[in-house]
């Protein structure tokens, strides 16, 4: 950095290019602080062009942004909207999966009712206190209806009844029995010892 030469303001000493006058023994340093700073007038023309400065590039900056922002608010808009949807039709099927589950899980349980049910009337039967002289269990096939049954085993529909004191879940079943079902038929008094 080059010093500027100063003359010394208490003794008038020209051109002294420290910090002390070679002459009185003054000290210049405050003095030669003040003199190098730069002259109002360089500030004045910086001071004049800094805020026209500042307000083009603040008004560039609004219109950049005046401009831009809807267009970015609707894309950020109608990506939010897409992401959205998608993760809506994710949890849809998720949804449609698990009640496909349940409906799948309700219609096993329906069946294990129906074979515990069909078990349970079983073993009322096979507990039953049967009088006379014996039988033997049937399985109803499609197709079976009790006139037909006795038909088949007693050779008429007149031991009708005979079958159903024996099976008291039929009363009122007369054409109508679920395949699977165990019955019992008992021997007629005639065939027994």
């Amino acid at each position: 950095m080059v010093t500027q030469s100063l003359s010394c303001p208490v003794c008038g000493h020209p051109d002294v290019q420290e910090s002390k006058c070679s002459n009185c023994g003054t000290d210049l340093s405050v003095y030669r602080m003040l003199a190098e700073l730069p002259s109002q007038e360089a500030n004045a023309v910086e001071t004049q062009k800094l805020p026209w400065r500042w307000i083009t590039v603040a008004l560039g900056l609004i219109l950049v942004v005046g401009i831009t922002s809807p267009v970015l608010w609707a894309y950020g808009r109608e990506l939010l909207i897409s992401q959205l949807n998608s993760r809506v039709a994710e949890q849809q099927q998720e949804i449609t999966g698990k009640l496909s589950r349940i409906s799948q899980q309700q219609q096993e349980l329906s069946e294990m009712l129906e074979e515990v049910a069909r078990e349970q009337n079983l073993i009322s039967t096979l507990q039953g206190d049967f009088e006379g002289c014996g039988g033997f269990y049937y399985t109803i096939e499609r197709g079976d209806t009790l006139t037909g049954i006795a038909r088949r085993f007693y050779g008429d529909t007149g031991s009708l009844e005979l079958i159903t004191s024996k099976n008291p879940q039929l009363e009122g079943q007369l054409n109508e029995l679920e395949i699977g079902e165990v019955i019992f038929i008992p021997n007629e008094e005639s065939n027994c010892p």
